[in-house]
């Protein structure tokens, strides 16, 4: 028998200032971004659960930081540790919800065109050859 999986997906911006500290570029300084953070869910597909995770519940994690200041929320707000922040937050909240994940990835654009991605999986694996 083939087994099924199922995979959700939901995006969400935020507006919030930061500054990186212990750093001497302009990053250094208190500025403003409008992110987006991607939060992918992976499991096993069990029709009689109904869903994974309540999107609701996702993206409250994220509007609690829209117009802050990320450096009264975390030491080194860089979008690595934001992107951390809320996979641990998804893969919590969802295995509470739906104990079949298998993974989950978080995603956080501080631009279009700069971000940073982490992925919390239940399963081991070995990475390629890096040679």
């Amino acid at each position: 028998m083939a087994r099924k999986y199922l995979t959700i997906h939901t995006r969400k911006n935020f507006d919030a200032a930061h500054y990186i500290p212990k750093t001497e570029t302009k990053c250094q300084y208190t500025h403003g971004h409008t992110f987006t953070v991607d939060i992918t869910i992976f499991g096993l597909d069990v029709p009689e659960k109904r869903m994974m995770v309540d999107f609701i519940d996702l993206k409250k994690e994220i509007v609690k930081l829209d117009h802050t200041l990320l450096n009264d929320t975390f030491q080194d707000p860089t979008a690595e540790n934001l992107a951390r922040f809320f996979a641990n937050k998804a893969w919590d909240l969802s295995k509470s919800q739906y104990p079949h994940i298998i993974s989950v990835t978080a995603t956080v654009y501080e631009t279009p065109d700069c971000d940073a991605t982490i992925t919390i999986t239940e399963e081991e694996f070995t990475l390629p050859n890096q040679n």
